[in-house]
């Protein structure tokens, strides 16, 4: 498994979940489960600067971080939650670059 080299400065060990919901037969959804990926994933969260373009893979209009994990975490989706202490971010878009992912990410 490769590993990106995260500097010092940068390091924040993050949750990461996947939550779910069901609907019963009346259309009506219950209350959400958590299914934990990962405890203290080693990451990098920084925010965006200047405007993604609609054009480059990846293209998130919401997105307002992006994260890149230490370890190579190729399972992750769109929709799950990334916990770093009090503030939560949903992932809108997740690139796998073979050797990395990156994710880039909204406030929730």
């Amino acid at each position: 498994m490769a590993m990106i080299c995260i500097d010092n400065q940068s390091r924040k060990y993050v949750e990461i979940v996947r939550r779910s919901q069901v609907q019963d037969g009346d259309g009506n959804f219950g209350l959400h489960t958590e299914t934990t990926l990962y405890t203290n994933a080693l990451v990098d969260i920084q925010p965006l600067k200047g405007n993604l373009k609609e054009t480059v893979s990846g293209y998130a209009e919401t997105a307002t971080h992006i994260m890149i994990p230490a370890l190579y975490l190729n399972d992750l989706r769109r929709q799950d939650t990334v916990k770093d202490g009090d503030s939560e971010y949903k992932i809108v878009f997740v690139e796998d670059y073979g050797d990395h992912v990156e994710c880039l990410m909204e406030p929730l």
